[in-house]
Parts: C-alpha cells; sequence; structure tokens
C-alpha cells in the first residue's frame, strides 16, 4: 500500500518541520496540518531555541559527527545575520543546577563552540538560591 496522504498534529515548529521533512522523504505525498490555532497565535513563535548537544549516537564518532554538522548548521544559519529569516541569532545562555556539576558540563560543547566555560561566582549568584554549578 503506497501511502499518498498524511496528517501532521501541531503547526508549530516542530509540527511544521514534520511536514517537510514527510515531503522530502516521500515524494508525491499530501501532508495536512491540523492543528487548534496558526501562526502567529503560537508558542514557536516567541519561543527560543538553545543550541546545546544532548542527543547520543550509536557510538562516539557518529555522535562527534552529528555534534559537528549540527554546530556548522546552526553557525552558517547566524552567519547570515538575517534573524528576521532564519530565527536565529546569538544570545548569552547560562545552564544552572543546584544537583551535580555533570548535569551542566558539556564537553563536546567547549569543542563545537567559540564561548562555553565555567560560571563565575557572580554568575552563579543570578540563580538564586539554588545555583551551584
Amino acid at each position: 500500500m503506497v501511502v499518498t496522504s498524511v496528517g501532521v498534529v501541531g503547526a508549530g515548529v516542530v509540527g511544521l518541520t514534520t511536514a517537510v521533512k514527510i515531503q522530502q522523504q516521500i515524494p508525491g505525498v499530501e501532508v495536512t496540518l491540523i492543528a487548534e490555532k496558526f501562526s502567529p497565535d503560537l508558542t514557536s513563535n516567541v519561543a527560543a531555541g538553545i543550541f546545546l548537544w544532548g542527543p547520543k549516537a550509536p557510538d562516539e564518532t557518529t555522535n562527534v559527527q552529528w555534534a559537528c554538522d549540527s554546530w556548522q548548521w546552526f553557525d552558517n544559519l547566524l552567519s547570515e545575520a538575517r534573524p528576521w529569516e532564519t530565527g536565529v541569532s546569538k544570545l548569552p545562555t547560562y545552564l544552572f543546577s543546584s544537583h551535580s556539576k555533570d548535569l551542566v558540563e558539556r564537553k563536546l560543547m567547549e569543542r563545537l563552540t567559540p564561548v562555553y566555560r565555567e560560571c563565575t561566582l557572580a554568575e552563579l549568584d543570578l540563580a538564586q538560591p539554588a545555583g551551584k554549578y
């Protein structure tokens, strides 16, 4: 049986991305978006995304390659300096944990990004009352 139509629930960034990927991978398929709201009345219109590598590939070599490829894609969009089109801009980001340094430490991010470091004591004070790492 050949699939000729697919329904995708949600019209936010995930729903739209899913619809596009389906169309790219199944030529000729008709994709229908099913959603309560559409742009501009979506969280996706104002939500921020943060590039932070967390997925794990089947092996370390693949994991590093996926992370490097993803960072390169993100960095290329950033270098275009057209956030109104790409949706990508650079903002300072902090990761805080009151439980464990392991929850915020990402060695691979240190390799990928120009600045990825431990917070200073003054920066840790921003996360009061719980910033330890």
